[in-house]
């Protein structure tokens, strides 16, 4: 299928814009949302094209560790923006 090609091409034109648009700054996190949806959009299905519940689980476990990863070493961050 070539639709997983297509939205991973948009989600780079996505980010490939930011550097022609003269509000970057201003329209920067609309662009990264739009590029994280994308993204996400391909994981769900690279996931939906799994076979087997065995690959399944442990793809969505390395998910869930990767994102309890990214949670602890950006913990100061979401902490120091808290107060």
């Amino acid at each position: 299928s070539l639709l997983p090609l297509f939205v991973f091409a948009g989600a780079i034109a996505c980010e490939f814009v930011m550097h022609f648009s003269p509000t970057m700054y201003a329209s920067g996190e609309r662009v990264y949302y739009m590029t994280s949806i994308l993204l996400l959009f391909i994981v769900i299905w690279m996931y939906m094209a799994l076979d087997s519940e065995k690959w399944k689980n442990a793809f969505v476990a390395s998910a869930v560790v990767v994102g309890l990863l990214n949670a602890a070493l950006q913990a100061t961050v979401i902490l120091s923006k808290m107060q």
